[in-house]
């Protein structure tokens, strides 16, 4: 099985079935595409792995680049939190590092002016001077903040400077675990319910490594408390998919979950695994996260090869 998977996701390391493509003629072009993200997040999940992502790596450091960290290659939107913290996680994996970090510099200024003086991440790193022209030519399919987005941008300055960039970071996980306390999981209005309450678990176990001060690990267990009881109403799911069963799987693995979550794992979690993988070494694809569609309405974005490496990395990490 993981090797069915790791054959699937290793012939093409372009992951080109995973790259999002518009033909609806939106900004009056006939296509966009959105290729280093989520190639990013399948090579991410494999460097994790042990495999050797270099070349994978290097396209995602160059597609952004010339994009100017933006999700499509079209300059109606603005760079976006996601895509930059993506690529400070695959900082450290970088066979040209020199390179690289010269690349994300600006990204990373740009992110950090982009925070609020409350520590709000937005999703979409529109500068000050920037904001009224781009309001008027941006539409936000839903909103500028994202729980998921702020723990994915925050797990990417962690990996890229935790020490110069400690103030920062704790000012910003404060107003994250606030938004948790008063939203609950519909602080992460970018993805999907058990992808938020997963990479909350992953952040909190990268902040669990050093010391807080009271305050903040005061609101870090009250956030745990608030994603700990929607992930018992998660678990009771009378059907459960692939992906839902990998990042179900994925959560109570997690050394940032609480014990109460990490109790609630079930073996038949990893049976779905096992029983619906293809001949050919994938999944079907499932939503992950939102996207447009025509007439500017909302959808979600799938994948199977991204689908896939959520399921590969559950079954490598319950193996582990």
């Amino acid at each position: 099985m993981i090797e069915m998977a790791e054959g699937y996701l290793l012939a093409d390391l372009s992951f080109r079935e995973s790259w999002e493509i518009q033909r609806r003629g939106v900004f009056g072009v006939s296509e966009i595409i959105g290729r280093a993200f989520p190639a990013g997040f399948i090579a991410e999940i494999l460097t994790r792995h042990g495999h050797d992502m270099a070349q994978s790596i290097d396209m995602v450091f160059e597609t952004l680049a010339a994009t100017g960290f933006r999700y499509y290659n079209h300059d109606h939107l603005p760079p976006d939190a996601d895509d930059v913290g993506l690529v400070l996680r695959l900082l450290p994996y970088s066979s040209q590092p020199e390179r690289h970090r010269a690349i994300v510099q600006a990204p990373v200024e740009r992110l950090v002016a982009s925070i609020s003086t409350s520590g709000e991440i937005p999703v979409w790193l529109i500068a000050k001077a920037e904001t009224e022209a781009e309001t008027n030519r941006f539409v936000s399919l839903w909103g500028n903040s994202c729980a998921a987005v702020s723990a994915n941008a925050l797990l990417g300055l962690m990996s890229y400077d935790r020490t110069e960039y400690q103030p920062l970071i704790e000012k910003c996980v404060g107003k994250l675990f606030d938004d948790i306390g008063q939203r609950g999981i519909g602080a992460g209005w970018h993805y999907v319910p058990l992808y938020t309450i997963w990479i909350m678990c992953e952040l909190i176990a990268q902040l669990q490594t050093q010391s807080m001060e009271i305050g903040l690990e005061q609101k870090l267990r009250a956030a745990a408390q608030t994603l700990t009881e929607r992930f018992k109403e998660e678990v009771q799911r009378y059907r459960v998919t692939p992906q839902e069963a990998a990042l179900l799987s994925l959560i109570c693995l997690s050394p940032g979950a609480p014990d109460e979550m990490k109790a609630l794992f079930k073996a038949d979690w990893i049976t779905i695994l096992t029983k619906t993988q293809r001949y050919d070494g994938c999944w079907p694809g499932e939503p992950l996260y939102g996207t447009p569609t025509r007439g500017e309405l909302a959808t979600w974005y799938a994948s199977s090869s991204v689908t896939t490496a959520l399921c590969y990395h559950a079954l490598k990490t319950v193996g582990s």
